[in-house]
């Protein structure tokens, strides 16, 4: 949600305060807007319950959000979010939402080259699929343009039975071609197992068993 979040508020018009020599952004938007473009997370058809549970994530934005760097003789920690409101325009009875966002968020690719692995008008996604995209952003964001995959320490780490893994391997396929179709990854992927290469579109499940590792494509601007 918070990667939905920040891709959402990239769109939006803004204006810059400079507090203490550090930048922030000003966005104002309509909570129903923000709900429009994350509305497959919540499984409910319900609209009142989503848009309190909207509500409930905004409020809790500013929980544990710090930026820190750091060198040897250098120290420092930045709030992300520090200040946010919640009020209820008098006119419409919309509810709007006024917050300010370090500008350094928005430095990070992710939300904005990446596709969206959660996404769907017509899939509700299951535990399964959710945890493995959710691994697959959290290596595929990582600093290095080698992500490696270990499937096995993976599946032991969640306690997934042997009847889940199949089925989880595909999530993990479609995935990587996901990556690819959207040209942030190479056509080749090694296999742990063999030690070997092989074209995206010739993985299987039963290849993947050990593992992978995929190259990302340096992207320059």
């Amino acid at each position: 949600m918070f990667l939905k979040f920040l891709q959402f508020s990239s769109s939006l018009d803004y204006k810059t305060q400079l507090f203490d020599g550090d930048s922030y952004r000003v966005v104002i938007f309509r909570v129903k807007d923000f709900l429009d473009v994350s509305h497959s997370h919540y499984n409910s058809q319900d609209e009142y319950y989503k848009m309190q549970k909207t509500i409930d994530f905004l409020r809790d934005l500013q929980q544990n959000l710090f930026v820190s760097c750091f060198t040897d003789n250098y120290f420092k920690s930045l709030v992300t979010i520090p200040k946010l409101e919640l009020y209820k325009f008098k006119k419409s009875k919309c509810w709007l939402t006024r917050v300010l966002l370090l500008e350094e968020l928005f430095d990070y690719k992710y939300p904005f080259i990446y596709p969206d692995l959660f996404e769907t008008e017509s899939i509700k996604f299951n535990k399964d699929q959710y945890l493995v995209r959710f691994e697959v952003i959290q290596l595929f964001s990582s600093k290095s343009a080698t992500k490696k995959f270990y499937l096995r320490e993976f599946f032991q780490q969640h306690r997934v039975s042997n009847q889940r893994i199949r089925n989880m391997k595909q999530i993990f396929i479609e995935s990587i071609q996901e990556l690819y179709q959207f040209g942030l990854i190479k056509p080749k992927v090694k296999l742990m197992s063999q030690n070997y290469y092989v074209d995206i579109q010739d993985l299987t499940t039963f290849s993947i068993s050990d593992g992978f590792i995929l190259y990302e494509k340096i992207i320059s601007n």
